[in-house]
């Protein structure tokens, strides 16, 4: 039951982490549009919604800890993920403190000092979505090899098809690569090429040539849907 319950919780950081990218935005667009005098009431909400974005981003960042504890995720993309959400939610604190004024101790700054203080936050809260999407979609995500790569045409006839290049690979990357790939590899897998399907994971190799009953891939997705071991995991 308590592992059911820290599963659950983990997987609501997707549905949180967005709460105070949509609040910090916003905070951030009504100190800028302020600045015109037809808009400077703005000004008056930028407190308040900076404390929504505060009380999420912790909120997400405490799910966001669970959801990490699987141990399904590449450490280094992972701690990066991390340390700049912790970072981004005490900034956005110190900017409701700021802000607010309830606490008297603090330095006064200029207003083109905090309005800075919001346009770097919002760099910090990109970067920081970047590595979260890392995690997610895997590094080659949004990178330039997006931009660069060139596509295997498809090929026009059945006899002109190269059978794991145009039939089975495909399938493979897209109902298995987003738990096995380079920056996220359950198992110890990967899917990216042939060759990491022959060198395999933890279990053995995932393919082995003439031989179904050492192939791990082909146990797994024969398995009975029920069973614990059966992949893909959705289906």
């Amino acid at each position: 039951m308590l592992l059911d319950i820290a599963t659950f919780s983990g997987r609501l950081h997707p549905l949180l982490v967005h709460l105070p990218i949509g609040f910090l935005l916003l905070a951030i667009l009504f100190e800028l549009f302020s600045y015109i005098k037809k808009f400077e009431h703005l000004k008056a909400s930028v407190s308040f919604t900076l404390l929504l974005g505060f009380i999420s981003a912790v909120l997400a960042c405490i799910f966001g800890y669970i959801l990490s504890l699987s141990g399904d995720y590449d450490a280094a993309a992972l701690n990066d993920h991390k340390v700049s959400g912790i970072t981004l939610a005490l900034i956005a604190g110190l900017l409701f403190l700021i802000s607010s004024g309830l606490f008297k101790s603090l330095p006064g700054i200029k207003r083109s000092v905090f309005t800075t203080l919001c346009v770097l936050t919002l760099a910090l809260m990109s970067y920081t979505g970047h590595q979260g999407g890392t995690l997610t979609h895997g590094a080659e995500y949004l990178s330039m090899d997006v931009l660069t790569q060139q596509q295997r045409i498809k090929p026009l006839s059945v006899e002109q098809a190269m059978i794991f290049e145009d039939v089975v690979h495909p399938i493979l990357i897209q109902r298995c690569s987003q738990c096995h790939r380079a920056d996220k590899m359950k198992g110890e897998l990967s899917m990216k090429t042939l060759g990491d399907l022959q060198k395999g994971g933890k279990n053995g190799a995932a393919i082995v040539a003439g031989s179904l009953n050492k192939s791990e891939l082909y146990k797994r997705i024969t398995l009975d849907p029920e069973h614990e071991e059966y992949m893909p995991t959705d289906g």
